[in-house]
């Protein structure tokens, strides 16, 4: 909120100082020292932080939105995975997700069945 505070006050004077055009390049350097002030300390002290956590979740995010996206569409997903099942018919996981997926597609039929052979490889 100061650092905000700064801005204006700086902004204010550059636009004074440009329009009495009283020593501009006093202004503009006191302006740029008082700018790059205000940088810093927001940097510093501001949101810095917070700012470097949102860069880091956004890459996290959109290296999730590629694996996400390289798996394909979710009738894709279903298929390679009742591929996956029948090879492996007692994987409790995959048949666990693939229940889900169905109620996802609205199969609920399909996912009582995935279901049921979640119970019966117990």
């Amino acid at each position: 909120m100061i650092a905000l505070i700064l801005l204006i006050i700086t902004l204010l004077m550059f636009a004074v100082a440009c329009y009495h055009y009283v020593n501009l390049k006093f202004t503009l350097l006191t302006t740029g020292i008082m700018l790059s002030s205000i940088i810093t300390i927001y940097a510093y002290f501001g949101h810095y932080q917070q700012a470097t956590l949102w860069q880091k979740d956004y890459a996290e995010a959109y290296h999730l939105r590629q694996q996400f996206l390289a798996l394909g569409t979710i009738e894709q997903i279903i298929e390679n995975l009742e591929l996956r099942l029948k090879k492996s018919p007692n994987d409790k996981k995959g048949w666990l997700i693939l229940a889900k997926l169905y109620r996802i597609q609205g199969l609920d039929q399909q996912a009582d069945i995935a279901l049921e052979k979640v119970k019966s490889s117990d």
